[in-house]
């Protein structure tokens, strides 16, 4: 197969996982405005605040792995956030 045939079979494969999760983000805006015209916003607002805490988290965890696994230090990256003290 040809270079160019396998850059775009790969590009209508990028393409074809793009639409799954547009439909799959679909069926949660779906649920959340059913939640939303139900009058649970505040517990939209709560999941949001814990999914946030959750990705805080992950990073964290990220960092620590790679400092661990390769002596990565968080605080000499540029790329990383920094936290106001």
């Amino acid at each position: 197969m040809p270079k160019i045939d396998e850059v775009v079979k790969h590009i209508g494969g990028d393409m074809d996982r793009v639409s799954e999760l547009v439909n799959h983000i679909k069926s949660h805006i779906e649920k959340a405005r059913k939640l939303y015209e139900t009058g649970t916003i505040k517990e939209l607002s709560e999941i949001g605040e814990h999914l946030l805490q959750v990705d805080h988290k992950i990073h964290e965890l990220y960092h620590h792995i790679l400092k661990k696994e390769t002596g990565y230090k968080p605080e000499d990256d540029i790329t990383v956030k920094k936290e106001k003290k």
